[in-house]
């Protein structure tokens, strides 16, 4: 049954209509209730402030990669444990909010037009200090594991030591039957902030760009 509590500690309080008292000791709360119940409630910390920001990464299955089931995701997370963020497939991108639950865990339904829906479970690592958000992306018949990391670098106080200019190449393969033989190459970027810019051409001719962030371990996502 759900009932109205309002309680202050040291004053009485009222619930569901019963009068009793409040005891407080960091860092648990106990309620007494008329007619021996008890309700105890235990506090913990907030963990989100610590791990709240951007994340950034990527989702393909771990069996093959293909075009129709891996992507490329944002999400920023508040210091309350709520997030949003964007999911992008080929030419498509979906929005996705929620919540995260006390141990960091939060799942996202994401309806699309004429294809089955997308569930995205998301795990938050509140714990060990990786700055990483890993998961899971499914549409009932296949399902990818999705993994990023933190932006961590902000260009002041935290400079990333991986900041300058890169030039990129992407090595083609004779034998193969699904990569180009010729190579690709692109010019790449990163700020003091950890800000990362490519830009370049693919073996066929294909000319790309992505914005994204550099991780604390030097790992960006290229989409």
């Amino acid at each position: 049954t759900s009932h109205t509590l309002i309680a202050k500690p040291g004053t009485g309080y009222i619930f569901s209509g019963w009068a009793g008292s409040v005891v407080a000791s960091t860092p648990t709360l106990t309620f007494t209730l008329q007619g021996a119940v008890v309700l105890q409630a235990n506090f913990i910390p907030n963990p989100f402030p610590a791990v709240k920001g951007v994340y950034n990464g990527l989702f393909f299955e771990t069996g093959g990669v293909t075009q129709q089931s891996s992507g490329a995701f944002k999400i920023t997370t508040t210091s309350l444990g709520t997030f949003t963020g964007l999911l992008r497939m080929g030419a498509a991108t979906y929005s996705l909010n929620g919540k995260f639950d006390a141990v960091g865990r939060a799942s996202v339904t994401i309806a699309r037009s004429g294809l089955n829906p997308l569930t995205v479970q998301l795990q938050l690592d509140l714990a060990n200090g990786t700055d990483q958000i890993t998961g899971t992306v499914s549409d009932g018949t296949w399902t990818a594991v999705l993994s990023g990391d933190r932006t961590v670098f902000n260009g002041s106080t935290r400079i990333a030591p991986q900041a300058g200019r890169y030039t990129m190449t992407i090595a083609g393969d004779d034998n193969s039957a699904s990569e180009p033989a010729g190579d690709g190459y692109a010019a790449v970027t990163v700020s003091a902030a950890g800000a990362v810019k490519v830009s370049g051409v693919l073996a066929d001719g294909t000319k790309f760009s992505q914005s994204t962030a550099v991780s604390k371990n030097g790992r960006w996502p290229l989409y």
